[in-house]
């Protein structure tokens, strides 16, 4: 090579810093105010799947390198396929299949849309709405509000305080660089405005999370009324205290959880809610007009003698508690959770606190006729409300059931002749005309088909013709085994019966509905991707159930640890980061300097080669110059001293790159260059 020295790279030329090389990526801080808002929008609903998939995207674009640009409308079409498919999956079965009774917890799909819309603007290169830590602590902080309309308190007192914090970073990452305007900071330690800066964030988020929860109603309102069709905000979960007969059943069809049970299911109705009034097609009262009191555990057996079921409540929107009828004993608070209420003789209803997932246990009977705290014998206001009839019932309906009843001798054959009576004339449909005036006249004076509500209508009517006092009762069947020991209930096993009095036994499941139109003939299995969040949702409940029984000083052992942890690898992704960037910055490969007699050397050869006619390109070294002529025609360059040159040329590179200190070297090529100029010294 030439004897020029080579100038090393600089860090910048290093990286070749080109424009587009390096994606942009959001802000950490961004990043985890993103995900914070995601665990409250998980704790509104039960979307963890979709939540988590949005997450491990967010998280991607630290990790993959290419992003969405601004040709052909490419950011608008990023947004379809997310928001198409949340739009989708929450309201296909709503919008499509019950146009008319449609009353969905709109919450839910708003929170979910702004989630995929944050991480759609953290994949574009050039985010809509200013700079991008911006856009996403705006979309972020929406998500979060809609998902503090959850009951669950605590969680939201606990995840407020890291998400104002996170806020904050992202806020200060936003700020002006500079230092004017900031006189009060003069003189102060940066740790004092750190601790500063983290402590009023914790302080605000405390108090936004005290705000948001104290105003979580009206908000939750708010984001209802978004929907102008609907006057009412009522949470979708496959049951609900009002009964009113219809086209399709008040209750939809969807494949998501309501309940798991642990132990054996020896009875597969799970009654919630029992109602003894019918007027203008629908079974009253509803749960806001009931007289509830207060229920010890002695009135309801909870020390009896039995098998347990352990039965965990997995949505809200469920204020009672679903057990057999024939359940000798019942816990509502094996856990130390609050105990419920109930309205005693009236229906044996059983009020709980609101909050999923809550746990009670189940004593189970030796018979699906046993008569537990549930089977409440009627006295003799309680008679008469089982045995009263619509004061307008079609005259029909009662020679009907005189037909029907005909000599039977006792209850149980009564409630045997309407079974019969039912399952021989009336098939089973999802859908019924219930035609002009009451409903239940026209089912029982028709052959229509329809669902279990007009059965269950249908037995209660024609067997209180009878005398026999009965009651119309909703829940849910019980059918689809989880494993050894285990249950799950879907809202699409919520079902509706009747409940018959029998002097001598007590109170007798009465069920109306044809076997093709029970949940557990109807049921399918549920898809790979529902089974797959299910699975995630119960190892994250399990998650939970442990971090809860951990004692107090565990829980400071564990978060001194995960500190300790989150330390030393932040420690150690400094340190990497600052190895590499040395790696980067150094040449690959750098050759010691030059003396300062070297150093004037090489200009002096070079001089001396232009005069000499011989002037060396820039592409070549000088030995590969001079060897060049060396090897030409006999003569060429002899006038010059060309072999004088080039052994010039071999020493001083021998030097340069091997002895560049050595003086006596130096000192040597300094009277070879005087030499071949022709100077004697």
């Amino acid at each position: 090579m030439r004897g020029r020295d080579p100038k090393p790279k600089t860090h910048d030329e290093a990286r070749s810093h080109k424009p587009g090389d390096s994606p942009p990526r959001p802000p950490p801080a961004a990043t985890a105010a993103a995900l914070l808002s995601f665990a409250t929008l998980y704790l509104l609903g039960n979307s963890l799947l979709l939540l988590s998939v949005l997450s491990a995207a967010l998280l991607l674009t630290y990790v993959l390198p290419w992003r969405i640009g601004k040709r052909w409308l490419l950011p608008w079409f990023a947004h379809v396929p997310p928001v198409g498919g949340i739009v989708y999956v929450n309201l296909e079965q709503t919008l499509w299949t019950k146009p008319a009774l449609v009353d969905f917890r709109i919450a839910e799909p708003i929170g979910q849309v702004l989630a995929a819309t944050l991480v759609v603007q953290a994949w574009l290169r050039e985010p809509w709405g200013g700079p991008r830590g911006a856009s996403l602590a705006v979309l972020s902080s929406l998500v979060f509000l809609v998902g503090s309309t959850t009951t669950l308190h605590g969680a939201v007192s606990t995840l407020a305080p890291a998400y104002f914090l996170a806020l904050v970073l992202v806020l200060r990452g936003l700020r002006p660089r500079g230092g004017a305007g900031r006189p009060w900071r003069e003189g102060l330690p940066r740790s004092v405005v750190a601790w500063g800066v983290l402590t009023g964030a914790l302080l605000v988020g405390a108090l936004g999370g005290e705000t948001l929860w104290s105003y979580r109603r009206p908000i939750g309102y708010f984001i209802a009324n978004l929907d102008k069709r609907y006057t009412g905000f009522r949470q979708v979960s496959g049951w609900s205290d009002v009964c009113q007969l219809g086209a399709t059943k008040g209750i939809p069809e969807s494949m998501e959880r309501v309940l798991r049970l642990e132990g054996s299911l020896p009875e597969a109705h799970l009654r919630g809610m029992a109602f003894d009034t019918y007027a203008a097609g629908g079974w009253g009262p509803n749960l806001s007009a009931r007289a509830l009191e207060a229920v010890d555990l002695s009135t309801l057996h909870a020390n009896a003698e039995g098998p347990r079921c352990r039965m965990t409540r997995l949505l809200e929107g469920l204020p009672v508690l679903f057990a057999p009828l024939g359940c000798v004993g019942l816990d509502p608070a094996p856990e130390g959770e609050p105990h419920v209420s109930w309205d005693g003789a009236f229906g044996a209803t059983l009020h709980a606190p609101d909050l999923p997932p809550y746990r009670y246990d189940v004593v189970l009977g030796s018979s699906v006729d046993a008569q537990g705290p549930l089977c409440v014998p009627p006295d003799e206001a309680g008679r008469a409300r089982w045995l009263a009839l619509p004061p307008d019932l079609d005259p029909r309906v009662r020679e009907l059931a005189r037909r029907v009843l005909g000599e039977a001798p006792d209850p149980r054959k009564k409630v045997e002749a309407v079974l019969r009576h039912l399952f021989a004339t009336h098939a089973y449909s999802l859908t019924t005309d219930p035609g002009d005036g009451d409903p239940v006249t026209n089912f029982l004076l028709g052959t229509q088909a329809a669902h279990c509500e007009y059965f269950a209508s249908a037995a209660v009517i024609l067997l209180r013709c009878g005398g026999v006092p009965t009651r119309y009762v909703t829940g849910y069947y019980g059918h689809e085994a989880a494993g050894e020991g285990a249950w799950v209930i879907r809202q699409q096993d919520a079902h509706a019966w009747a409940e018959a009095w029998i002097d001598g036994t007590g109170w007798l499941t009465v069920e109306a509905t044809p076997g093709s139109g029970r949940p557990a003939a109807t049921a399918g299995k549920p898809p790979l991707l529902d089974r797959l969040e299910e699975w995630m949702k119960d190892k994250a409940a399990e998650a939970r159930k442990w971090f809860a029984g951990l004692a107090w000083y565990q829980l400071l052992a564990g978060l001194g640890a995960v500190l300790l942890l989150l330390l030393g690898a932040g420690a150690m992704f400094l340190l990497l980061r600052r190895v590499s960037w040395r790696a980067a910055s150094r040449p690959a490969f750098q050759y010691a300097s030059a003396g300062e007699t070297l150093a004037a050397l090489a200009p002096r050869f070079e001089r001396h080669l232009r005069r000499t006619g011989l002037p060396c390109p820039a592409e070549l070294t000088w030995g590969e110059h001079l060897s060049g002529y060396a090897s030409g025609p006999s003569g060429a360059g002899a006038g010059v001293g060309l072999q004088a040159a080039l052994a010039f040329a071999r020493a001083y590179s021998a030097v340069r790159f091997g002895r560049p200190e050595d003086p006596e070297a130096a000192l040597r090529l300094t009277r070879m260059l005087d030499e071949l100029e022709g100077r004697k010294t």
